[in-house]
């Protein structure tokens, strides 16, 4: 697409100018473009040799930089050895600098893959951590995130309430920041939750409305919420009838963003006047 094009050609540029900074940072952007469309094996190369040129010329906070991203397009290919092994290199390097936000980035990730494996213990943990760093940090809007995260984990948890409770607070924030991303999250949870509440009928317009947003900006999926978004639609789709589940699917694909935050706003519970 247009985003990569234009990266790919900056890359070239840095090269034929043959100046190492601009060559590093390049190649990272590219990586980072291609794993927030889900092309993991394109990524892949970009960073490793991102990796490789930053690392010659010392510019260490985007070495660890890099080596989350790096750690995450692993994790997206299955490579779990992999992602574990950039990420405790870039929390290393993170604590050597002594900078809170890398510190949280490579922690959360972490966190990310105790999640994709089921070790939910484990991930908390993790999250917690790095809520403690990114308050930190001031970073508004990787807190968000990390709310939205840690309500997966209530979920687990058997806690519900307190799963909805982050989930909203977390599609408040984004909707604040106008994070696509972070709404499709949101809403992807939120019709997960409800799911397991027995609200089948509305939760599959909610996850395919997610979905819609999230394609429609040419994104995918980070790995643990892919995990998460593909049990919930096995889930859906096993408990209604394939042509019900069709058209509930339809309708909420047909959703814009406002049509699928207002939806969301509510459940067939909550909203007995709601009509599928």
């Amino acid at each position: 697409n247009v985003a990569v094009g234009y990266v790919l050609e900056s890359v070239d540029i840095w090269r034929a100018l043959e100046e190492p900074e601009g060559i590093g940072l390049a190649l990272m952007t590219a990586g980072v473009v291609l794993l927030n469309q889900g092309q993991d094996d394109r990524a892949r190369p970009y960073l490793e040799e991102s990796v490789e040129v930053i690392r010659e010329i010392g510019a260490t906070w985007f070495e660890g930089t890099a080596l989350v991203h790096l750690g995450n397009v692993a994790l997206g290919q299955g490579d779990i050895a992999a992602a574990l092994g950039y990420l405790e290199k870039a929390e290393t390097i993170a604590r050597q600098i002594g900078d809170p936000w890398q510190i949280a980035f490579a922690v959360n990730n972490r966190g990310e893959v105790a999640r994709v494996l089921g070790e939910y213990d484990k991930a908390k943990r993790y999250y917690v951590e790095t809520e403690q760093y990114y308050q930190l940090a001031d970073a508004k809007g990787d807190q968000a995130r990390l709310i939205h995260t840690l309500a997966y984990i209530a979920q687990h948890e058997g806690d519900l309430e307190t799963a909805e409770t982050r989930f909203r607070e977390s599609l408040d924030d984004f909707l604040e920041l106008g994070n696509k991303r972070g709404i499709a999250e949101c809403l992807a949870g939120l019709a997960g939750l409800g799911a397991e509440r027995g609200e089948v009928e509305w939760a599959v317009p909610l996850l395919a409305a997610s979905e819609a947003l999230l394609t429609s900006f040419g994104a995918a999926w980070w790995p643990a919420d892919r995990v998460e978004f593909e049990r919930n639609l096995e889930f859906t789709r096993s408990a209604l009838e394939q042509a019900e589940f069709e058209a509930l699917w339809n309708q909420g694909q047909a959703f814009n963003l406002e049509q699928a935050v207002e939806y969301a706003s509510g459940s067939k519970s909550k909203s007995p006047s709601r009509t599928l």
